[in-house]
């Protein structure tokens, strides 16, 4: 949960995200991987976007699923571009509306905590330990209890 809280920002970012967003983002990153060259490429937090433009290297035959030459001939395209109803969609999967309740609830207080002079991380794992979230999230389905009964 500490690490939830403490990347706040970033599950709002999820909860707001937009394919006009999105690629905005992208296009900075691009912009800093180019300005930085080499030494962006070596950081593990980044990926050099322009290695998902190249042609794959090496020959494959013509009726391999990911084939180059399969692709083309069949009018599919060769690659893929999101739209904002797969977002929407795979946003939709994703549990936010739990994460977002504990966060309006928890942050607030942990930032209370933090500005009454309890900064350590003890302080505020502690503070976690001893909440409860009852009433908060969202009740559990019930669970039933079904007794195997032999048939005919």
């Amino acid at each position: 949960m500490y690490s939830v809280l403490r990347l706040k920002s970033l599950f709002e970012g999820l909860t707001a995200l937009d394919l006009h967003s999105a690629q905005t983002a992208a296009v900075e990153l691009r912009r800093k991987l180019g300005k930085e060259g080499e030494e962006a490429a070596a950081a593990p937090a980044l990926m050099d976007l322009r290695a998902l433009k190249r042609e794959p290297e090496g020959d494959f035959p013509t009726n391999a699923p990911g084939s180059p030459v399969r692709e083309a001939s069949s009018n599919v395209p060769t690659h893929w571009e999101p739209d904002q109803a797969w977002i929407d969609r795979v946003r939709a999967e994703l549990p936010l509306g739990t994460i977002v309740r504990l966060l309006k609830h928890l942050s607030p207080q942990v930032d209370e905590l933090i500005a009454s002079g309890g900064n350590s991380h003890e302080h505020v794992l502690a503070f976690i330990r001893e909440t409860t979230m009852v009433g908060l999230l969202p009740v559990p389905h019930p669970i039933v209890v079904r007794k195997y009964q032999p048939n005919q």
